[in-house]
């Protein structure tokens, strides 16, 4: 979903939401490879926009869903990540959730060829390779290792 902001009635910024999630799996946290042409390679937690009408952490629900084949329950929001030129040229507001699976198993696609756990080792290389499509999956990681949670409205 994207956010406009106006200033007298013109344009002056789109900012767009995100939902992921850290999904412990296996001993590692899931991350799928991504294939769109602007970020094919890259890795990064499961997430997506919202549609019309959906809320933040249904969407990241529904998303992790899509990309992973996973069931997640989020219990807390790890933070909101502020990126002001994604890759793809945008700014984005990403909402990291802490989730735990409840049911569904690990399956790619064609969109996400790789979908499996990694250690916080292999993440943290990954980032210093520049092979994950953002910081703000490292960060996401550091905080939640650091035991950053906020609750989630009831």
């Amino acid at each position: 979903m994207c956010l406009c902001i106006l200033y007298y009635g013109l344009l002056v910024s789109e900012i767009y939401v995100a939902c992921s999630n850290i999904v412990e799996y296996e001993g590692g946290i899931v991350l799928v490879e991504e294939t769109k042409p602007h970020i094919a390679g890259l890795h990064s937690l499961p997430g997506g926009s919202r549609k019309a009408g959906e809320s933040d952490i249904a969407a990241a629900v529904r998303e992790t869903k899509e990309e992973t084949g996973l069931i997640v329950e989020p219990e807390a929001e790890i933070g909101r990540y502020k990126d002001p030129r994604t890759r793809s040229g945008n700014k984005i507001i990403v909402r990291v959730f802490a989730s735990r699976v409840i049911g569904g198993a690990l399956q790619t696609s064609s969109e996400h060829p790789v979908v499996a756990p990694y250690s916080d080792e292999e993440i943290y290389r990954l980032h210093s390779e520049k092979k994950l499509r953002s910081w703000i999956v490292e960060l996401a990681v550091r905080d939640y290792r650091k035991g950053l949670r906020f609750d989630l409205p009831a």
